[in-house]
C-alpha cells in the first residue's frame, strides 16, 4: 500500500524528532592513544560518566570520564 500524506497517517509523527545541535568539547586527551585499539566509548545508564579502554598509557585500561560540570 502506497500511502501519499505519511504526515497525516502518522499524526504523531511530528513529536518523534528534536531538532537541535551538538556542541563537542573535549574531555580527555587521547594523543597518545595507540589507534590500533579502538576506544570503544559506552555512556553509562544514568548518562553522567563516559568508560572507554585505552592505551595511552602502555598497557590496556579502563578509563571513566565524567561527563557532567562538577557543581
Amino acid at each position: 500500500m502506497l500511502v501519499k500524506n505519511a504526515a497525516a497517517s502518522f499524526p504523531e509523527q511530528k513529536d518523534l524528532i528534536n531538532v537541535g545541535y551538538l556542541k563537542a568539547e573535549r574531555l580527555v586527551d587521547l594523543s597518545k592513544h595507540n589507534y590500533s585499539l579502538e576506544p570503544n566509548v559506552t555512556f553509562t545508564p544514568d548518562g553522567k560518566w563516559i568508560v572507554f579502554r585505552s592505551n595511552m598509557h602502555g598497557p590496556i585500561h579502563v578509563y571513566a570520564v565524567q561527563v557532567a560540570k562538577a557543581e
